[in-house]
């Protein structure tokens, strides 16, 4: 290798190695270097981006929601797929919920749309620190009482708690009375009054996800918002959270052979995680093509660099070196070119992913799910474009070199640059 690594030096970067040589395989260098250093930046942030995403929804969205059962054969089928759940150890929570789509209308004439959603009195301390991502009697108060005696004595009739996104939005704060109406009523003929219910904000709901915290609406369930039982977008299903989250959709499977409706977390946000996918898809896509793109110039350096070099491969040939032998060198001279610069690259890439892992930047506007700039390391893609990298060089190198052997070496020391 000492033998390569000498013409490696003399060949590409000795002041006998020529201006346009020299100066194309530093291009080539830096290009190669820069390129695979933000390939390797940009889809660690974006896999950071679809972690932090994952994590953040996954704190506040059930992995499995099942339509609340109609008939008797179906609760049968429910009730004994829960006690198999729990004999099993895989449930972690379940509530019943009753959901409702609803219109929120405040003292000030401010409107919003807003989804209403009904939990039992002694569940919902529970659901609300679910919500907020708070386990119950740890270091962090819920913002209901912890225990479900107390929850009656707290939240009483006709109180309500908001998404804090949503109360931010119309302004209004613990105390404060609001008008809550179903949306049906807007279809009403002029001049009859809707059917509405005046409730008071009892606290505000921060899950620090914008999805829940801009249209959620809890109350407790036959104490307050009554009106909205007829209501034609009324829905009931159990939210259900398991242990082991990547067990939902064998659970799934399992619920719609006994004749339920199911849906698992991804099923819910299908749209979502398939966008954050062609995001990261097309992002580094266009990266990795200019990576490989940069790739090439490494072939025309050794284009170059052997269209100039024919008297010195004759010669190498007149003293007995074998073409075989070569072209391994013509190869290798490519491969170190590249892998220089990928090395480079790589390392510096890394170096900063590894420090925006553990020092996040709080860069990132208010818009985002959080304010600091994430980042994970995808090894799995990086190997993939440093295999590609190699596999452009090293076919493109043979090629060239095995071309370039076969000159005669009586022709090549003829040869006049």
């Amino acid at each position: 290798m000492g033998f390569y690594w000498l013409f490696f030096q003399r060949y590409f970067f000795s002041p006998r190695s020529g201006s346009l040589i020299r100066t194309i395989a530093r291009l080539s260098l830096v290009g190669i270097l820069l390129s695979v250093a933000a390939l390797v930046v940009v889809s660690s942030v974006m896999n950071g981006f679809n972690q932090l995403i994952r994590q953040r929804l996954l704190a506040v969205e059930p992995h499995l929601v099942v339509e609340h059962p109609k008939t008797a054969e179906e609760l049968q089928v429910f009730n004994d797929w829960m006690a198999d759940l729990r004999s099993r150890g895989g449930l972690q929570e379940s509530f019943e919920i009753q959901s409702h789509d609803v219109i929120i209308r405040t003292g000030e004439g401010a409107f919003g749309g807003a989804v209403a959603k009904a939990v039992l009195g002694h569940q919902i301390n529970r659901y609300v620190a679910r919500l907020e991502g708070v386990e119950l009697g740890g270091s962090s108060p819920p913002t209901v009482p912890t225990m479900e005696a107390d929850v009656r004595s707290w939240m009483r009739p006709q109180e309500v708690i908001l998404g804090l996104d949503l109360a931010r939005t119309l302004r209004v704060v613990e105390g404060d009375h609001i008008l809550v109406l179903p949306p049906e009523a807007l279809l009403l003929p002029a001049g009859q009054a809707p059917p509405y219910e005046r409730v008071r904000v009892k606290a505000r709901l921060s899950s620090r996800e914008s999805q829940v915290d801009s249209q959620v609406l809890l109350f407790v369930q036959g104490e307050s918002l009554l009106s909205l039982r007829e209501s034609p977008s009324e829905q009931s299903f159990w939210e259900i959270w398991l242990r082991d989250i990547d067990q939902a959709k064998n659970e799934k499977s399992t619920l719609m052979k006994g004749g339920l409706k199911a849906e698992t977390w991804s099923d819910r946000n299908s749209s979502l995680f398939l966008a954050l996918l062609l995001e990261k898809t097309v992002m580094t896509t266009f990266l990795a093509l200019s990576a490989l793109i940069t790739a090439f110039s490494v072939i025309a350096v050794l284009v170059l660099l052997m269209a100039q070099k024919k008297r010195d491969m004759g010669m190498l040939m007149a003293m007995g070196m074998e073409r075989q032998r070569l072209r391994k060198m013509f190869t290798y001279l490519g491969l170190m070119l590249s892998g220089a610069g990928l090395v480079s690259g790589l390392f510096l890439g890394l170096a900063i992913s590894l420090v925006l892992d553990r020092y996040p930047l709080p860069v990132l506007p208010d818009i985002y799910q959080d304010s600091h700039l994430p980042a994970a390391v995808d090894f799995g893609l990086i190997g993939f474009i440093v295999g590609g990298i190699l596999l452009i060089t090293t076919v493109g190198s043979f090629y060239l070199s095995h071309k370039g052997s076969k000159i005669l070496p009586a022709e090549a020391l003829r040869y006049r640059e």
